[in-house]
Formats: C-alpha cells, structure tokens, sequence
C-alpha cells in the first residue's frame, strides 16, 4: 500500500555534511536546532499571544466601564421618562 505522503529526502550536500558528522556532532547540531525552534517558535507565536492577551484584557476593562456608564445613563433617562413633566 502507497504512502499518503511522499518520503522526505535532505539535499545531497546536506546528507552528505550530516552523514560526515560523529553521533556527538549530530547531537549538539540537533539540540542547537532545537534552541533555534525554540526561540523562534516563542519569538513568533508565545510573544504575540501575551501581548494579544494583556491588549483584550485593556480592552475589556474599557468595555466594562463604559458598559458600566451606558446603563447608568439608560437608567437616568428611564427614570426621567417615568416623572411627570412640571
């Protein structure tokens, strides 16, 4: 039965540097590619994440306060419609 997905296969120069390298070598490149993944994946995806989340909860404050200020609003005119004009 065929794969669904083709096999991945390095380029011929970078086989050939990985192939060249001892066990140690292909651990610590392995593990310096991992840092770098790292770092970028907490760079691109982590930092925006935090920022987005302080950003809504600003916002939601904002919201709050001038949900808080329309009711109030909404029940001074109610009250004001309620009381016989003079």
């Amino acid at each position: 039965m065929a794969t669904p997905f083709p096999a991945l296969h390095a380029p011929a120069p970078l086989a050939r540097w990985w192939s060249a390298k001892s066990p140690v070598e292909r651990r610590i490149v392995a593990a310096v590619a991992l840092l770098a993944i790292a770092a970028l994946a907490w760079g691109a995806v982590w930092q925006p994440i935090t920022r987005d989340i302080a950003l809504t909860r600003a916002a939601n404050a904002r919201n709050g306060a001038a949900l808080a200020e329309a009711r109030r609003m909404a029940e001074e005119m109610a009250g004001l419609a309620r009381t016989p004009p003079p």
